[in-house]
């Protein structure tokens, strides 16, 4: 891109594997008529396999699922070391910043190439003799959105550029009739540091290159890189050493990078992109757990919860920050029960950060059945029906 060509140069085209879920009996007198169709995008260190878990949730109700890969996760990794689901920086890379904003774009794109890609194959009779031969026109049935933790971060931008009114002609190519983003949030410099999973991981490596006595420390006493917990344990040491000196030294680190991360990466963040998800006919629902230690609800700084340790007071971080910049409504087990429009859906802390793909143990099996019939009802009709509040806040 110049000051000459706003029109990137398409520098190659790389095939991507999807996976294509639909009802197996589309007899519309005795099977499950085909209604729509749903794209899914999975989390940072996950892969579109993960569908597996839950598409029949949607098939079941009449929905086709389709999931790839984002860039740099399972089949798209370069390698075994170069891949996500290997190491979180290999997407995030926090030593060439670009590189992360880039691998966010692209992942923005492919999302929207992939809603174009499905409604001209479409428009050319491609889908005849296929499992999606019945899907209702996507030009006047818009396709929904579906996208957990990094997949909600990618697809708030992704739907909203998507959906933004371009030209008549084209725009029913790209919009999408409504998007669920379940553990997302936004402003991603300051919600890394600010997790519980992920942030002991990003101040260590920012650590270890911006404060040398950090990085003899580590080189000295920390033991070998990849065993658990093995940043967190290190940063402890550190400080533990003369907390008066090296915390303060640990909190100025991350605030720099934070605010070059940021810069850099804004131009791809959700935060940035729900002003605009906010002027398209493209409905949206979102859901947290409460004390996400993945993705936070906030980051209140320093003085908080240890999993924002590292990282400053950040209002605009987190799941509840971007339900705000969405105009979403909290709903609670004081909303009751029935139709939900606009909801910004607030589990209680029985549930966790993946409960959504699939139980993450016998405590949150009711959360992931309420979040999935959640989903499967706004996908119908724009309105998340609560079935049963106990899981709620």
């Amino acid at each position: 891109m110049t000051q000459y060509s706003p029109v990137p140069v398409v520098k190659s085209v790389e095939a991507v594997n999807y996976l294509l879920f639909t009802p197996t009996n589309q007899d519309p007198n005795t099977g499950i008529p085909l209604k729509g169709l749903v794209i899914y995008q999975h989390g940072i260190t996950s892969a579109k396999e993960n569908s597996y878990l839950f598409a029949n949730n949607l098939a079941l109700n009449g929905y086709a699922v389709i999931a790839i890969d984002a860039p740099i996760h399972g089949d798209r990794s370069l390698d075994d070391q170069r891949s996500a689901n290997a190491n979180v920086l290999a997407y995030m890379n926090l030593s060439v910043l670009p590189v992360a904003r880039d691998n966010i774009r692209q992942s923005m794109l492919d999302l929207i190439t992939l809603r174009l890609a499905l409604g001209t194959n479409q428009l050319a009779q491609r889908f005849n003799g296929t499992a999606i031969a019945a899907l209702p026109p996507l030009t006047t049935s818009a396709p929904s959105f579906i996208g957990h933790s990094l997949g909600g971060i990618l697809g708030v931008p992704a739907v909203a550029q998507s959906s933004a009114t371009l030209d008549p002609s084209v725009d029913v190519l790209f919009s999408f009739k409504n998007a669920s983003f379940v553990n997302a949030g936004g402003q991603i410099a300051n919600l890394l540091l600010g997790s519980q999973a992920f942030g002991p991981v990003v101040t260590h490596n920012v650590a270890q290159a911006g404060i040398a006595e950090y990085a003899s420390y580590a080189a000295d006493n920390c033991g070998t890189s990849g065993t658990e917990n093995y940043e967190l344990n290190c940063l402890n040491g550190f400080e533990n050493l003369n907390p008066a000196v090296n915390y303060p030294a640990l909190i100025s680190a991350t605030s720099q990078f934070s605010f070059a991360a940021q810069t850099v990466l804004d131009t791809a963040d959700p935060i940035n992109h729900a002003a605009v998800l906010n002027t398209t006919t493209t409905e949206a629902y979102m859901a947290q757990v409460f004390g996400d230690d993945t993705v936070p609800n906030n980051v209140n700084g320093p003085n908080d919860t240890p999993p924002t340790k590292y990282a400053l007071s950040s209002p605009l971080a987190g799941t509840e920050p971007l339900a705000k910049a969405l105009a979403l409504t909290p709903v609670v087990a004081s909303s009751g029960l029935g139709p939900q429009i606009k909801p910004f859906v607030k589990f209680n802390s029985n549930g966790e950060h993946s409960t959504y793909v699939i139980p993450q143990g016998p405590n949150d099996i009711a959360h992931h059945s309420e979040m999935q019939a959640q989903v499967v009802t706004f996908v119908e009709a724009n309105a998340a029906i609560v079935q049963n509040t106990s899981v709620l806040e």
